[in-house]
């Protein structure tokens, strides 16, 4: 029996006779199982409307006949199909939002049809589309690139073959990582501008050149803008995930602690010792913010977890210590905080496991739970040690003494194997080989490099070339030049700086630090370079201006935002507040007048989009606290 989508009033439901008959019912039972967000107003079932604005379908075309009405979902994105019988699929190619198709073990010969379509990705595996076709389907562009610049390059479509790809002058232009180009046409590749002056760059297949391009690369300015720092100075930032987005949250020098609402920073505490975005695998809570006050008193969305008088010195993930030295592990359920105490006599944390007790032991803390609950804890004796720097990819250890110890850690529920692994040594960490990082390393006092493992030297590389754990992330050398790649993630359906954002896994924004500290970020079709740069974060999205933004960390503290799609860079600072602004709220709060969207904008305290007494008291509360 074959099923249809129709109309809002007569919606399709799963197992039922009398439906409309212009979609095939095995399309739609499997739409029905999958479900994945189908359902909006969750009414269990998938009316027409519902169906037009679903962005990505599985479907197994085992049992499926007729693949007609899949015309009528407008909003698609993605589509992944395999098996059947059926190899006419010129359906999709009217369907405008299609950027990714997948196609696996069908008999599809041919699908010249896409040819016109705007697709960034297909995949044509276990079919018997050949490969002068798929090459003949093969799009490519001219590049135009300001020196020091990444841009994104990959075949459009991507992914129907693999070649290898070159550039003419590698002088002018690179590619790749390191230069070298990716030899799987379905990775992403980079063509890094190295300095101005035009060449071309070729596809190759089976040692034949199937495409080709021009690549031209034009005079680039760093933007050195003048910090006021009378403004917010940044002691942290990190970037947590709130309702499936990232959103930063910032500590700053002076003790404060903000959260990024609508494009705007709120203030969400101050004199705060401590404080990050936690993940809490609980059944109503993506997150826990977690804020530990110089005062000793420790919140977590705002509840404080010990409730007494009991003052806290440290947290950590989910442990916490009190000035007792007993050590809490911390769980939540909901609204519900609990708390369970591990041992006593502690004194600080070395790194999320390892613990140094007042008497100069160092254990090893593990605690699992069940059902986001406290089930059990394992603690394994390390030994006596002051510890100066932890390595965590390999669990290393150097001590004050210059030991380095190996803890041939196997698993989280058996006791490490603790040995000596090296003597006299005066770092701990980690170098850059061939654009990685290598295994754990450290530096003699004889000045030279040995592994830690099995204390090999290294003779490539000096003391001055270890890194440690806070500088770990993705490092290359490139002709000389350290510099560290990062990406941005895009996460929303919307349109900005006339870029489609679709969720393809096309890559939208990229960003290289270099060794003069110089940032060279590519966002959206867009270039931006500053100098003196720190650290970079994003992408975070702002509705109301409909545009993203990055965070710029200068090395001055200074905390700086690119707005992509307006192409501004401007100093985050705290917004001034006066007498004269309570009035004027006071005011508009009585009816007595208006306010300006510029005043709407400064006024919401709280960033929720409404003006009312909350934002009064907040912003007394923050005058009171500037003058202080």
């Amino acid at each position: 029996m074959t099923g249809a989508l129709f109309t809002q009033a007569m919606p399709i439901m799963a197992n039922t006779v009398d439906i409309p008959v212009d979609i095939d019912r095995s399309i739609y039972d499997q739409l029905a199982d999958f479900n994945d967000g189908y359902d909006i107003n969750g009414d269990g079932v998938i009316s027409e409307e519902e169906f037009k604005n679903i962005d990505f379908i599985y479907i197994n075309l085992d049992n499926v006949k007729d693949i007609s009405s899949l015309k009528k979902a407008e909003g698609l994105r993605s589509i992944d199909l395999s098996g059947g019988s059926i190899t006419d699929f010129s359906v999709l190619s009217g369907l405008k939002n299609l950027r990714r198709i997948t196609i696996n073990n069908n008999p599809v010969k041919d699908v010249s049809y896409f040819k016109n379509m705007d697709l960034n990705f297909l995949y044509l595996d276990g079919t018997n589309v050949s490969v002068e076709d798929r090459i003949s389907m093969i799009q490519t562009k001219d590049f135009e690139i300001p020196v020091g610049f990444i841009e994104n390059f990959n075949l459009k479509p991507s992914g129907m073959i693999k070649t290898e790809m070159f550039i003419q002058d590698n002088e002018i232009a690179g590619f790749g990582e390191n230069g070298v180009a990716s030899i799987d046409e379905g990775f992403y590749n980079d063509i890094i501008a190295k300095k101005a002056g035009e060449t071309t760059y070729s596809v190759m297949y089976d040692g034949k050149e199937i495409a080709k391009g021009k690549i031209k690369v034009v005079p680039s300015e760093v933007k050195n803008p003048q910090s006021d720092l009378s403004g917010i100075k940044v002691d942290k930032i990190e970037s947590v995930y709130r309702n499936g987005k990232p959103m930063p949250c910032i500590l700053t020098e002076d003790n404060k602690y903000y959260n990024y609402k609508h494009g705007k920073f709120v203030l969400a505490a101050d004199n705060v010792k401590t404080a990050y975005g936690q993940y809490i695998s609980s059944a109503d809570m993506n997150d826990g913010e977690f804020i530990l006050k110089n005062d000793g008193s420790f919140t977590i969305n705002g509840k404080s977890v010990f409730g007494d008088n009991t003052k806290v010195s440290e947290i950590c993930n989910d442990y916490a210590i009190t000035d007792d030295g007993s050590l809490w592990f911390i769980t939540v359920n909901g609204d519900v905080i609990e708390k369970t105490k591990i041992c006593s006599n502690c004194e600080k944390f070395e790194n999320d496991r390892l613990v140094s007790k007042k008497d100069g032991t160092v254990i090893l803390v593990f605690c699992s739970t069940q059902k986001n609950k406290f089930d059990k804890a394992n603690i394994y004796e390390i030994g006596k040690m002051n510890i100066v720097h932890v390595h965590n990819m390999d669990d290393f250890i150097l001590d004050d003494q210059g030991n380095i110890w190996n803890l041939n850690t196997k698993n989280y529920y058996s006791a490490p194997d603790v040995k000596l692994a090296a003597k006299n040594a005066v770092k701990l960490g980690a170098v850059v080989l061939n654009g990685s990082l290598s295994r754990a390393v450290y530096a003699g006092a004889d000045g030279k490099v040995y592994y830690c493992h099995d204390g090999k030297e290294l003779t490539s590389v000096t003391a001055d070339d270890i890194v440690e754990n806070d500088d770990y992330d993705y490092y290359t050398i490139y002709d000389g030049i350290y510099e560290k790649k990062d990406t941005y993630a895009f996460m929303d359906k919307v349109t900005v700086a006339g870029v489609e954002i679709c969720n393809d896994d096309r890559i939208y924004g990229r960003s290289v630090l270099y060794r003069d500290k110089s940032l060279y970020m590519t966002c959206l079709g867009r270039y931006m370079a500053v100098s003196d740069v720190k650290e970079s974060y994003g992408a975070f999205y702002d509705k109301a201006a409909n545009d993203y933004s990055i965070l710029i960390l200068r090395n001055d503290n200074t905390l700086w935002e690119y707005r992509i799609g307006a192409d501004t860079l401007t100093q985050v600072t705290e917004e001034k507040l006066s007498v004269a602004d309570v009035i004027s709220l006071i005011r508009y709060m009585t009816g007595g007048s208006t306010l300006t969207d510029s005043q709407v904008e400064k006024y919401d305290m709280n960033a929720d989009g409404n003006i009312n007494l909350l934002d009064i008291i907040l912003m007394k509360n923050k005058i009171i606290g500037d003058k202080k």
